[in-house]
């Protein structure tokens, strides 16, 4: 099942269907759901009269982008872990959160939550020293805790923003 689902996400019908406009023949239905084309053959002038970012290049984009390993290598690590620790671990309380965002008129109605959610667990100036820290067995553990618990916390301290906003406006 998941190669079949692999195999149409993949397919001229599937990358349409990420990146046409809402009621466009072979686009969503309900939503637009902004996702440019992996497929270079769907960046024809044809295509682009239903894509919902026709003037989007994202293979010229990539061929002027320089890759400096020396900057961020050392940082893999810490990214997996937190985008771990803060999409998947925290998944619920970050659904819930993005629930109220978007029933109380969506990122732009919301900018102090939108800044509250932003937030990290530490500041870059730190971001090397908390990789570090994921190379000792007890100091991986600690960190994703605190992550976990920051994140929780920050999502449901958004979320109780946003709802209390909500209730002062009625």
């Amino acid at each position: 099942t998941a190669e079949m689902f692999l195999d149409y996400v993949m397919s001229v019908e599937g990358q349409r269907l990420w990146n046409r406009r809402r009621g466009s023949l072979g686009g969503p239905v309900k939503y637009d759901l902004n996702r440019l084309p992996v497929r270079r053959d769907l960046y024809t002038q044809e295509e682009r009269a239903y894509m919902t970012s026709p003037e989007a290049e994202p293979f010229e984009l990539a061929n002027s982008f320089i890759y400096q390993g020396a900057w961020t290598k050392s940082y893999f690590g810490l990214i997996r872990a937190l985008v771990r620790v803060m999409l998947i671990d925290c998944h619920e309380e970050l659904r819930s959160c993005w629930r109220a965002i978007c029933e109380a008129g969506g990122p732009d109605a919301c900018p102090e939550a939108m800044a509250e959610l932003r937030k990290l667990p530490f500041p870059h100036s730190r971001a090397k020293e908390q990789a570090n820290r994921l190379y000792q067995a007890e100091g991986y553990t600690e960190a994703v805790r605190e992550w976990a618990d920051f994140f929780r916390d920050n999502y449901r301290r958004t979320e109780q923003m946003i709802l209390e906003r909500t209730r002062n406006e009625k």
